[in-house]
């Protein structure tokens, strides 16, 4: 699930693309047509889901029967950038984003975390850059992780094994 910020998508699909992350996307699902093309470019099916204040209920039932129509295991939030409301988290409780999902917002427990040296010669955009660097390769790591099955999730917290 994505908003309108392409990075982490795009990492995930070369990613999946190139084998190095063992998993199959099966769709790629947005409030906003922005990704449309580079789902189809990569073969993957694309369903956009606009959400308002108005149509949230509406919007996370669709989102909870396409989990179940297309058999997920795992919903990554890939800078989806909607909060989602308790009933929807604790159906998607333990199956999502680089962290769990549970209903205190990026609060769940932490599959993986990354860090970039900077220093004062880094302008914004090189802040930028670094930091959707670093969000690429925690949540790669983390999608990685839970799916090689080396993520134990106990209560609150998690245990990552190497």
């Amino acid at each position: 699930m994505v908003s309108t910020f392409e990075h982490c998508p795009n990492d995930l699909l070369f990613r999946t693309q190139t084998g190095e992350l063992p998993v199959d996307i099966v769709a790629v699902v947005s409030n906003h047509l922005d990704h449309e093309r580079l789902a189809q470019w990569h073969g993957i099916q694309f369903f956009h889901v606009p959400i308002s204040a108005a149509t949230k209920p509406a919007t996370e039932a669709r989102l909870l029967e396409l989990v179940n129509e297309l058999d997920v295991e795992l919903v990554v939030l890939a800078r989806y950038m909607q909060v989602l409301s308790d009933v929807l988290t604790r159906k998607l409780d333990g199956r999502a984003t680089a962290h769990y999902v549970n209903i205190e917002l990026d609060e769940g427990p932490i599959i993986s975390q990354q860090i970039v040296e900077v220093d004062h010669i880094f302008g914004p955009d090189d802040l930028v850059a670094a930091g959707r660097d670093t969000e690429c390769k925690a949540l790669s790591n983390a999608v990685q992780g839970h799916c090689e099955g080396r993520v134990i999730l106990h209560g609150n917290r998690t245990v990552v094994l190497r």
